[in-house]
């Protein structure tokens, strides 16, 4: 009887573990972006750099992200974002733009004109995929997947190490390379983005295959405030 016991004592402390090292494996449901509510904002730095038949340029500006008001559409609160930019040596932002955020129990969704962006699907863990443009046909292009949790990234003075990285495209070729991705925190929201759109060289026998860039684009996104 004593041996039947301790037998049975002993699975149901091996189930314990087990169930305790499941939990601890488990999705943490705080990775999501942070609560939309009216006036929160954030600021983003942008340096873009473009090569246009060999030809270089740069340019660096500032563009706020604000949610200024809610509408009702279809049942869902939608929260209008109005997208406003400062150049260097200008004092006041200057409105260029206006998208609707959305949250869900699926993700957190954009919409900007006719495109609907699933910009981040719940819950999030690593190599989840996902269809990102809604509008764009279900395609290998067309589909975004965290490549990690526990990113490291700067903001300020201080250095974080729970960000969650998703990659929306990145394809390479002989003739181009695109890649896009963008790194989130549950508290700051979108932190750094990169988007690269790069085409090759191909006019001459010399430049064909040796990766010379001809003509290309680069935004990279860094936050620098917010509330």
């Amino acid at each position: 009887m004593k041996t039947i016991h301790k037998t049975i004592f002993l699975l149901v402390l091996a189930f314990s573990q087990l169930s305790c090292d499941k939990g601890d494996v488990g999705i943490d449901q705080s990775l999501q972006f942070p609560a939309l509510v009216r006036g929160k904002f954030w600021i983003y730095r942008i340096d873009e750099k473009n090569i246009i038949n060999g030809q270089a340029s740069s340019s660096t500006y500032t563009q706020k992200e604000q949610i200024k008001d809610t509408l009702i559409i279809d049942k869902q609160v939608m929260y209008v974002v109005d997208i406003s930019t400062k150049l260097e040596g200008q004092f006041d932002f200057i409105k260029r733009d206006t998208k609707l955020y959305y949250a869900t129990p699926l993700g957190f969704f954009e919409k900007k004109g006719s495109s609907t962006i699933l910009r981040l699907k719940y819950p999030v863990f690593a190599n989840h995929e996902w269809f990102y443009n809604l509008e764009k046909p279900q395609n290998q292009e067309n589909i975004a997947k965290y490549t990690g949790t526990k990113k490291e990234f700067t903001y300020g003075k201080d250095t974080f190490k729970d960000g969650f990285q998703l990659q929306v495209r990145n394809d390479s070729t002989g003739l181009f390379r695109k890649k896009n991705f963008e790194i989130y925190h549950p508290k700051l929201g979108l932190v750094i983005s990169e988007s690269i759109d790069e085409e090759y060289c191909q006019e001459t026998p010399s430049c064909i295959g040796k990766g010379i860039i001809q003509n290309s684009k680069v935004i990279q996104k860094t936050l620098t405030d917010t509330n």
